[in-house]
């Protein structure tokens, strides 16, 4: 299940749309439905890795990395079902202030699921041990939409604006028995609870302790569509922008 194979993009006519993502590489099945836009395959390897006698862990950071380079919302959506990833936990805990729930262990020798550009994996998008630690350089991951901004994955973004993040976390939580899936009940997953209450900001959709905002990270990105989109699905930013650049100059 961890064989790679190579492949190479073919390049779109002038009626298509540009390329997303690298073009050649070497890739593991699932990573290999990644690239080649097929949800369909990724759901059918998804249960089949769950299946095995020992099953493969489908949570691997770099396997959400490659989802949002190809903007592949629904496998994202699956992908949040399945694994409860995308959110900074031991920050989502401190916002909350909810204590964390106890501490299940990881397989130090899962399988790598990752991509493979130019012939190198991609370690250093890899967590060892434990999918809710920092990264290698011991800083947290960004907010899945600022990930998101960053790639200019579009439909990622618009997914994210949506009430389906919600529902793919209830999924998960009522689902699963590990410990983020018990903090997660614990702390409230139902309709007016505390999950459907914090998610917009664990996402990323408010601005974060440096005023930075989803709508400022899109100007940053240079891209007129990105800007477009960002503040169309939430209006309220650039009012939030405006707002904490006055108290800035204050």
């Amino acid at each position: 299940m961890n064989t790679t194979t190579f492949w190479r993009k073919q390049r779109p006519t002038e009626n298509e749309s540009p390329l997303v993502g690298p073009e050649v590489g070497e890739a593991t099945p699932i990573v290999w439905a990644i690239v080649q836009h097929d949800l369909e395959a990724f759901v059918h390897i998804a249960n089949l890795y769950q299946s095995l006698v020992q099953p493969v862990p489908l949570l691997d950071p770099s396997l959400l990395y490659d989802i949002l380079r190809h903007d592949q919302a629904e496998m994202l959506d699956e992908y949040i079902k399945r694994t409860g990833d995308g959110i900074d936990i031991p920050a989502a805990q401190q916002s909350s202030e909810t204590e964390p729930a106890p501490l299940a262990t990881n397989d130090e020798n899962k399988p790598y699921l990752g991509l493979c550009i130019h012939g190198k994996k991609r370690i250093d998008l890899a967590k060892k041990n434990d999918p809710n630690a920092a990264g290698v350089d011991g800083t947290m991951d960004p907010p899945l939409l600022s990930r998101a901004i960053r790639e200019k994955a579009t439909a990622v973004i618009t997914y994210l604006a949506s009430e389906r993040p919600l529902a793919a976390y209830r999924h998960y939580a009522s689902t699963n028995s590990d410990s983020k899936a018990i903090w997660f009940k614990r702390l409230g997953i139902d309709k007016g609870g505390e999950l459907e209450k914090w998610l917009p900001s664990w996402l990323g959709w408010t601005p974060n302790g440096l005023r930075e905002s989803p709508l400022s990270a899109a100007i940053l990105s240079d891209d007129l569509n990105l800007i477009q989109l960002v503040a169309k699905l939430d209006p309220k930013l650039m009012t939030q922008c405006l707002q904490l650049e006055y108290v800035a100059l204050k």
